[in-house]
């Protein structure tokens, strides 16, 4: 497989996505992720967030959700992954049995000691808010194991006959230097950068787009041990010269997609949050109902004649206002609200539960 047709299976994959699931995507982050917001609008760090979202409940009822997933399933102070021995009859030997019970806990250790904890707390707001999320490990130098969340907007997935996710793709950005320090300048001359290091001292900012594509090798020999004969390959290419830049590969798919619940036909998964779209629009309705009735009952409107017979109408504290004294009828007055602002407290907390109930809140 050559550099070419990644880039035509991604452009491919990809060709499924746009359209209906971004769109739905960007609906879902705009409700209850906010900080990713961008999947197919344009965002600048530190750019204040479009204001017409009025109400937070399905922040706060994602982050509880995902809260109540890590902990009920991820307990740091448990040892929640337990390895044994495929037999039971193994098992029923005590040497065997601590052997296991030892690595188990140095697992769990290491795992502590990474980043798994914060990583895999995005994937699950993820999961809550569009429905797939992405985790992926790989080893690491300093601390052994390494995760990262990957957010859905960045990876294009495909499964096998069981309904299994095997491949992964992604496409992403780094500059010059991360480029640099991530393949080495051979592999990039030999993709046909050759001009980096030149780019690297004119545009130090510079960034080049790669895509990564996970999937299983098709020529996989089990006798082998080489990176280029694993189960899993993995192939890294410059988008810009279509040359691979990195071919290796795995024992597993380092990739781990979880989908909350998938629809007939689809791959991508459907999230609580995309369950109660419907919903958060009548609730940010609603509260926008609320807050302009309690303004109308905190600071009534002011009754006045049409004669220009009031001036210096203010709302301050001690203010003066003049009206013409000969005429008693004139005299401006407050008008009393009329509305029942109790019924729409009532269908905004009825809305509210059926949002939290939807993230088992």
């Amino acid at each position: 497989m050559d550099g070419h047709q990644i880039i035509k299976k991604f452009n491919s994959m990809n060709s499924h996505v746009i359209g209906n699931w971004q769109n739905l995507w960007q609906e879902c982050a705009d409700w209850c992720l906010p900080n990713n917001d961008n999947i197919n609008r344009v965002r600048i760090g530190g750019q204040e967030k479009p204001p017409q979202r009025m109400i937070d409940t399905c922040i706060e009822a994602n982050y509880n959700f995902a809260a109540g997933f890590f902990s009920h399933m991820f307990p740091p102070n448990t040892v929640w992954a337990k390895y044994r021995h495929p037999s039971p009859l193994m098992m029923q030997d005590e040497q065997v049995a601590k052997y296991f019970e030892d690595v188990s806990r140095i697992i769990h250790q290491v795992l502590i000691g990474s980043n798994f904890a914060q990583e895999q707390f995005q994937a699950l707001l993820s999961l809550g808010c569009f429905g797939t999320n992405c985790l992926s490990l790989e080893e690491d130098d300093k601390e052994i194991i390494r995760f990262k969340n990957i957010q859905v907007n960045h990876i294009r997935i495909d499964q096998n006959h069981l309904g299994e996710v095997d491949t992964v793709a992604r496409e992403f950005k780094l500059t010059i230097r991360q480029a640099i320090q991530m393949y080495g300048l051979e592999a990039l001359h030999e993709a046909g950068l050759d001009r980096i290091e030149e780019e690297l001292n004119l545009n130090y900012e510079k960034k080049y787009t790669f895509i990564q594509c996970v999937q299983p090798r098709i020529d996989y020999d089990p006798r082998s041990k080489k990176s280029t004969k694993l189960p899993f390959g993995s192939y890294h290419v410059s988008k810009k010269t279509g040359k691979i830049v990195k071919e290796s590969g795995f024992d597993y798919n380092p990739y781990k997609v979880s989908r909350f619940t998938v629809g007939n036909e689809e791959i991508y998964g459907r999230s609580p949050m995309s369950m109660v779209l419907g919903t958060a629009r009548r609730t940010n309705v609603i509260y926008r109902s609320m807050l302009i009735s309690a303004e109308q009952h905190a600071n009534p409107q002011w009754l006045i004649p049409d004669d220009d017979s009031v001036s210096g109408m203010s709302n301050r504290a001690g203010a003066f206002i003049r009206w013409r004294a000969t005429n008693p009828a004139g005299k401006p007055e407050r008008l009393a609200p009329n509305g029942d602002p109790g019924i729409a407290a009532e269908m905004y907390k009825q809305h509210d539960d059926q949002i939290k109930k939807m993230f088992f809140n």
